[in-house]
């Protein structure tokens, strides 16, 4: 089963690897983005800020209907990688979820203030180099929620706690899937990065 000590190295490899494939696709997206005119840049902060409006629109519900979404979107995202949940998995996830915070708000102001900060240097009209620089910079804060959030140390140390805890609850065959997927992924990055040396 997993443990604080394999998970630690299973995310500093992704991680690693979340960083080229960003670092890469961050290289090829700065020139077509330095070349943006202000009509564009208006244009993609309205997305955004239609999209953020969306979310905050859903979180307006009531307490208890933004808990049914949260946790329906959480069991979705456990059966992405271990097939259907038994009846008994689903209770035993369900009682599990409830106890964690939710920081929904947080991260969306967190993710709010980023685009704001590129848009404003999108503005500037800079060259690429300064852009590459703008957008590095914003995914390496991506996880900084601000002062009023737990510290994201505290979060991954969650992180690890629920995969553990999921993973205990799962049989051989779910343990099984999520191995096979969690190999696809990870051959789908080595891919991709390979195909970007060649």
């Amino acid at each position: 089963g997993l443990t604080e000590t394999n998970l630690g190295q299973i995310e500093q490899e992704f991680d690693a690897m979340a960083d080229m494939v960003v670092g890469r696709v961050i290289e090829e997206a700065s020139p077509i983005l330095a070349s943006l005119d202000d009509a564009q840049i208006a244009h993609s902060e309205k997305r955004f800020a239609e999209r953020f409006e969306e979310i905050r629109e859903d979180m307006e519900t009531s307490p208890k209907k933004r808990l049914e979404q949260r946790q329906e979107t959480f069991l979705e995202s456990i059966e992405d990688w271990t097939g259907d949940l038994s009846k008994e998995q689903r209770k035993a996830l369900l009682a599990y979820h409830r106890r964690l915070p939710d920081e929904t708000e947080l991260r969306l102001a967190a993710e709010e203030k980023i685009i704001a900060e590129l848009a404003a240097v999108l503005r500037s009209h800079p060259g690429p180099s300064v852009l590459r620089s703008a957008l590095w910079d914003a995914w390496k804060k991506r996880d900084d929620w601000g002062p009023e959030a737990r510290s994201v140390q505290a979060r991954d140390a969650q992180s690890r706690a629920t995969l553990i805890y999921i993973d205990s609850l799962m049989t051989p065959e779910q343990r099984a899937h999520s191995r096979k997927h969690l190999k696809d992924l990870h051959s789908k990055l080595k891919r991709f990065l390979g195909a970007n040396e060649s």
